[in-house]
């Protein structure tokens, strides 16, 4: 009988292209595809995994039924299966040392048994199916790689993955192990196929934990991620295992595209989907790993995440290792996204700073963003501020106060000074940047998905000039403002050196 194969979890958009035969997936937003409930086709039923407990080492790469044209090899925990159908002339593909693996497989095998040591050490438990599996409960076990377009042929189909892709994880839900499919024609380098394998990983690592994210209906049992669930969640799932490559094999560096991506765009929302947004996240991933718990944050968030969703199950991690409320977390990450340091990420200097929605440079002035430039939910608006225009005082106009956090950085790698609008507290900025500027973050916390819309005044008496203009952009019928009146107008006051 077919098994039903679950979501799966497709890794990075690296351009728009089409799907190759053997893969049917639904697209994702129109560029990202995975492999979501609802219509997304059919994909192979893989073979009944190998228990690793009491094997002969010649039935180790014997080739599971029913496949054809397979190759098979296998390490300590894993197997990798490749077919004959691919262009054996490619540099990646030689088989320099004669023993009938191609170098490309050879590095494929390594990087799962040195992500799986590594991770493992860092205290996270091991891949699905690893420790037990549906017919080797005691002794668990080998999870399977097979190698996309290569000619491979499983239950019929082509093991094949659109050029859009690098790879997936997918759950053989009878076996109770999981099993995943690289793109051997887009993945060059070793050093990319090492930080993918690593990502894959953690994704088996993050469903042993317990979220069930291959469980796309309530043919799964009570434990299922509905579809609008997936929309708001998945982005952890899939920043966390970008940040893990990080963590893994620091040396490729492979993700720091998709931060620049991500901090070029600091309006758009935390968890948006659109097939880079939610890698680029693994800035903010690895911004709590560092400050709050590494490894033990992001378990105590996963082992906690179906039941309480992901939000919740975040705020809770946080808040029990002294972290404060999330909103505090995202107003310090976004003040210190726009000047990074190597304090909180090793790459920072790597890293482009948050794109400013506005550089002040003489006050009074003020800032508003217009509809497409408002920030999502926890999204945020940087507004960098000249030297010459310290201290200043910020005055701030909103339509809901509880919307927001302003956020300011004193100094480059230290504290950061947080308020919220209604509150009119003194936030220090203690010094400017290597190029002259201070930062102010103004970030949606918003309990909606909406973007708000706001002002802030930059110097002056902090009442906001230009009411009308502000306004008439948010849509609204103009009001009064003043220092404390109308729907606004208290004051956030930084203090120069």
């Amino acid at each position: 009988m077919r098994r039903r194969i679950g979501r799966g979890l497709l890794l990075r958009l690296l351009v728009l292209g089409l799907l190759v035969p053997g893969l049917v997936v639904t697209a994702y937003a129109g560029r990202c595809a995975t492999g979501r409930h609802g219509g997304q086709g059919s994909w192979f039923a893989p073979p009944p995994p190998l228990a690793r407990a009491a094997v002969p080492v010649a039935c180790r790469t014997v080739p599971p039924a029913p496949t054809n044209d397979v190759h098979v090899h296998t390490t300590g925990h894993f197997r990798v299966l490749w077919g004959d159908g691919y262009d054996s002339q490619l540099p990646r593909w030689q088989d320099p040392d004669g023993d009938g693996v191609p170098s490309w497989v050879e590095v494929l095998g390594q990087a799962l048994e040195d992500a799986y040591s590594i991770q493992t050490g860092l205290g996270f438990p091991e891949p699905y199916g690893v420790d037990s599996c549906g017919i080797d409960p005691l002794g668990g076990c080998y999870v399977d790689a097979y190698v996309g377009n290569t000619g491979l042929v499983v239950d019929g189909q082509n093991v094949a993955i659109g050029s859009s892709f690098y790879a997936f994880t997918e759950i053989d839900t009878e076996y109770r192990v999981a099993y995943f499919v690289f793109n051997f024609q887009v993945i060059e380098t070793p050093g990319v196929l090492r930080a993918t394998a690593a990502h894959e990983l953690f994704h088996a690592v993050q469903r042993t934990m317990g979220y069930p994210w291959d469980a796309e209906g309530p043919w799964d049992g009570e434990a299922y991620i509905s579809a609008a669930r997936w929309d708001t969640e998945a982005w952890l799932l899939e920043a966390s295992a970008t940040w893990l490559e990080e963590v893994t094999f620091p040396e490729v560096d492979d993700y720091i595209a998709y931060v620049n991506g991500f901090l070029a765009q600091p309006h758009v929302a935390l968890n948006s989907l659109d097939g880079l947004h939610e890698y680029g996240a693994a800035v903010f991933a690895g911004y709590i790993w560092r400050l709050y718990g590494g490894a033990h944050l992001l378990r105590a968030v996963y082992e906690n995440a179906y039941g309480l969703e992901v939000e919740p199950a975040l705020r809770a991690a946080l808040s029990d290792r002294g972290a404060g409320a999330l909103e505090d977390v995202l107003a310090g990450f976004w003040a210190r996204a726009a000047e990074p340091s190597t304090v909180f990420w090793p790459d920072a200097d790597q890293f482009v700073p948050a794109a400013p929605l506005a550089t002040v440079t003489s006050v009074p002035a003020t800032v508003y963003p217009t509809s497409r430039t408002r920030p999502g939910r926890f999204g945020a608006n940087v507004i960098r501020l000249a030297a010459d225009t310290l201290p200043a005082a910020v005055g701030m106009e909103w339509t809901d106060p509880a919307q927001w956090r302003l956020a300011a950085q004193p100094e480059s790698g230290t504290g950061v000074g947080i308020a919220t609008p209604e509150q009119a507290l003194l936030v220090e900025i203690g010094a400017t940047d290597d190029a002259g500027y201070a930062t102010l973050a103004v970030v949606n916390v918003s309990p909606g998905d909406g973007a708000k819309p706001y002002a802030v005044e930059i110097g002056g008496d902090g009442a906001i000039d230009a009411t009308v203009q502000w306004r008439e952009s948010a849509e609204l019928p103009p009001v009064a403002t003043g220092g404390s009146g109308g729907d606004g107008g208290c004051f956030l006051r930084t203090l120069g050196r």
